[in-house]
Parts: structure tokens; sequence; C-alpha cells
């Protein structure tokens, strides 16, 4: 099943209609900044309400409907199934634009954990946690994510802020 927005915005209620119907959403967005704004805000809308979110990155930097149209309907069905989650998706975004250095690393955590704090489950939230932690290689004890959690607030990827 699939359903459209209008633009970029997705609403809550339009999340809680989804929520009825499933449990998992793939979102896809176009490849450019305010496409990956899009990715972000409507993965804290839809997490918020309970719902596992992936992020499918469209193949060759094409827009989804741009891919559609152009007779890549194999490949969006593919980008759908190897999906991300929402740490490897913002993490490779933040690698790509900062590189990996120290600072580089610290920045994309706290960026990321401002992220999480939109999640709902505990144990999902902990999952996601452990791949931010694999993605960077480091090490992240429980004591430094209460701390973590503590220290950021939250975060809004409005307005086409995402870095």
């Amino acid at each position: 099943n699939a359903v459209a927005t209008l633009g970029t915005a997705l609403t809550v209620e339009q999340a809680s209609l989804i929520k009825r119907f499933t449990d998992k959403v793939v979102v896809a967005y176009d490849v450019d900044t305010a496409g990956i704004s899009a990715s972000l805000r409507s993965f804290e809308v839809l997490a918020a309400q309970g719902l596992k979110v992936m992020i499918a990155v469209m193949p060759r930097g094409k827009d989804p409907d741009e891919l559609l149209n152009s007779g890549g309907k194999q490949e969006f069905i593919e980008a759908g199934k190897s999906a991300m989650n929402v740490v490897e998706y913002y993490a490779e975004i933040l690698k790509k634009k900062t590189g990996m250095n120290m600072d580089a690393k610290l920045e994309m955590a706290k960026k990321i954990f401002q992220l999480l704090l939109k999640v709902e489950n505990e144990v999902e939230r902990g999952i996601y946690i452990s791949c931010l932690a694999e993605k960077l290689n480091i090490l992240i004890t429980s004591q430094a994510v209460l701390d973590l959690c503590k220290k950021y607030g939250e975060i809004s990827f409005s307005r086409g802020k995402i870095l």
C-alpha cells in the first residue's frame, strides 16, 4: 500500500490514520535538502505515533516521482526494500557533509541523540543507539546515554535546517 503527502508536510492526524493500518512505514522523499528535512520531520511525527520508520534513498539521486515516471518502478521497489533506519540514514548524510573526525563524530552523536528523543519506545531507542555506536565506531555506555538524553533537548527539522 502507498500513501502520498502533498509536498513534504506530514501531519499528526495523517500519522494517526496510518497507524490504524500498519505499524511500519517507509518514507521516500526527494534527495535534496528539503527532502532530507522532510524525511527527518516525518520520522519525528511517525515515531511519536509509535510507528517503525524506515527511509528509502532513491537510486541515481533521482526524486521518487522522477524515478517512477522514467520507468524505474523496480528500482523504486528495491529502494523501499533496502530502506535504512533513521540512524543509518542521518549518519550517512552527516558523514558526507562533515567527515568522520572526532569533532564530526561528537556533533553527529549530538544531533542523532536529539532526534532519538522522539522515539517513545525505550527498547527501540536503545537499538538505534547501538546502531549509532556501531556507525561511529565508538563505545556508548548506558550512563553516557542517560547523560546525553538529559543534556540535549528537542531538535526540530523545520525550515530546512538539518545540520
